[in-house]
């Protein structure tokens, strides 16, 4: 088969595959009650879930601008991810700053966080250098994790917590 010939099927199968798409649609549309089609749903409203979003910034908006933008689609939760060698570099060093910062901001917008705390990545651990080489199942580990999220908790008192993720992937 010549290469125009191969194109030309493809054009041809491409074609059907619209026209099937088309016709399901209508399909779909046609059999739905008219009581089941709603012209403008109310996207503020609740009912048992719960919508996120991870919230970056494009050059041309502040963050405050997308977290809004974002809210004013429903947004109740947002997630967060602390590493705990980023909080906790070493022993009695932190750097609180990222909850200190969740402190002050997201209480006052009525969000969640789904948090997410890093202790272990795929590429190896995330703990304090004065514990790389402590056994997991250490009762310094143990208690030094424990300490760990007892001083999170105590940096964001009036923070609402939804979800708590421990290890998931950090790239």
């Amino acid at each position: 088969m010549s290469i125009k010939g191969l194109c030309f099927c493809c054009t041809l199968l491409f074609d059907y595959m619209k026209l099937i798409t088309v016709v399901l649609l209508t399909i779909l549309l046609f059999s739905c009650k008219q009581s089941e089609i709603t012209t403008s749903p109310d996207i503020k409203q609740r009912v048992n879930r719960h919508i996120g979003y991870h919230v970056t910034m494009p050059q041309s908006l502040e963050y405050n601008e997308c977290f809004l933008l974002a809210k004013n689609t429903g947004m109740s939760i947002i997630p967060m991810t602390f590493g705990w060698n980023a909080i906790e570099p070493d022993k009695n060093l932190y750097d609180s700053t990222l909850p200190v910062i969740s402190q002050l901001y997201y209480p006052a917008q009525n969000v969640s966080l789904c948090l997410t705390i890093t202790p272990i990545y795929a590429i190896g651990r995330g703990v304090p250098k004065d514990l790389m080489n402590t056994a997991w199942n250490s009762p310094v580990m143990i208690t030094r994790f424990g300490e760990f999220l007892t001083r999170l908790r105590t940096t964001m008192p009036s923070v609402s917590i939804s979800y708590i993720i421990l290890g998931n992937e950090k790239t």
